[in-house]
């Protein structure tokens, strides 16, 4: 994959694709805390790396994590 001018190129496509992804904790409990969330982003740093994913932003709730990341089309959204 190379990028140009913020665009990604791949084999035969060229894209911009940002995804807005919302993870909730089931049954909406209160669970994410200064210590969870550290781990969270630490498992974050990585994905650029194992899965070609450059995440833009991280927003923290107490019950849910919202994520702005950007990745190939190939891959789906869930």
């Amino acid at each position: 994959m190379k990028e140009k001018n913020g665009l990604w190129r791949w084999y035969h496509n060229i894209s911009e694709c940002y995804y807005h992804l919302q993870i909730t904790v089931k049954y909406r409990k209160s669970l994410l805390d200064k210590r969870t969330e550290k781990i969270i982003l630490e498992t974050l740093k990585e994905f650029p790396e194992r899965y070609d994913i450059e995440v833009q932003e991280i927003g923290f709730d107490q019950n849910h994590v919202h994520i702005l990341c950007r990745f190939l089309p190939k891959y789906s959204g869930g």
